[in-house]
């Protein structure tokens, strides 16, 4: 075998162990989203209070979160840490501090998505939001 050949058969195998070490990240597959909420409808009253609700849509379901008057944050709620498993799904805390996924991912993730502890490294997928007087449009 030349040189070269077995150069480049070195660099194949440490580009593939190296991302064996990163396949329980995974990715997230994309879907679309696009939801229209009415924020005087009761089911929706916990926002008011600057608290959070749970939606439809995703991968696993949506988090909607009041941060302030004129902003809320929208996040899915399949963990960043291996994504394909079944369990992976975050949920507020009771003390609605912060999100976690304690049975499956084992990871904690801020108001804002943010990684508090892993194994997570990548903070959690965002949607986007838009106000329009009483309707909340969140998408991607």
């Amino acid at each position: 075998m030349n040189k070269g050949l077995a150069l480049l058969l070195a660099l194949m195998a440490m580009l593939f162990t190296a991302c064996d070490e990163e396949e329980p990240q995974g990715s997230i597959p994309y879907v679309p989203v696009y939801i229209e909420i009415n924020l005087d409808d009761l089911r929706y009253q916990n926002l008011n209070s600057g608290g959070w609700v749970y939606l439809e849509g995703g991968i696993r379901g949506i988090v909607l979160i009041k941060e302030s008057d004129s902003r809320y944050l929208a996040f899915e709620r399949t963990c960043t840490y291996q994504p394909q498993e079944e369990c992976a799904r975050v949920e507020m805390h009771p003390t609605g501090i912060y999100l976690h996924d304690e049975s499956c991912c084992g990871s904690q993730f801020d108001r804002r998505g943010q990684v508090l502890k892993g194994p997570a490294s990548q903070p959690l997928r965002q949607y986007a939001t838009a106000r329009n007087g009483v309707y909340l449009i969140i998408s991607n």
